[in-house]
């Protein structure tokens, strides 16, 4: 291990602190809010499983701003124990990650069917082919462009 000069301490203090933990508390409280709107079952929304990434990035982030305050504050890197636990953490994370959206998009999927939502066609404005699906409760709904 090798000793961290005072400059490239306070280059990672800033990333830490303008980069990792707006990115990390964004992405959850993006993803809550999403899930909240889900939870409301609205009379249109556009469903995307891939909000369940943003929960899933703060656990990720959430580790690496921890490993990268070490060396910030002690001006070494933590030890290779604790970066491999923090590594395997990550791992189990990304793989949960991709487990849990697909058991959340089947669930919500029929929870849609059981409420009488229908899937509306085309794809929803602001989203890629196959990122997102619009639910409405009849027809009429689907046809308006507010979403």
């Amino acid at each position: 291990m090798y000793n961290l000069t005072l400059k490239i301490r306070i280059t990672m203090f800033f990333g830490i602190l303008f980069l990792f933990i707006p990115l990390g508390l964004g992405g959850l409280y993006l993803a809550l809010d999403g899930i909240d709107v889900y939870l409301s079952f609205p009379d249109v929304f556009v469903f995307s499983s891939f909000i369940i990434y943003g929960f899933t990035f703060f656990l990720i982030i959430f580790p690496l701003v921890f490993i990268s305050t070490y060396p910030i504050f002690l001006g070494r890197q933590v030890s290779c124990s604790v970066q491999k636990t923090i590594s395997n953490f990550i791992v189990f994370c990304f793989f949960f990650s991709i487990l849990f959206q697909m058991g959340f998009k089947f669930y919500f999927i029929s929870e849609f069917e059981k409420r009488g939502y229908i899937a509306c066609r085309g794809i929803p404005l602001g989203w890629m082919p196959g990122m997102a699906t619009k639910y409405a409760t009849n027809e009429a709904l689907c046809l308006k462009k507010d979403l």
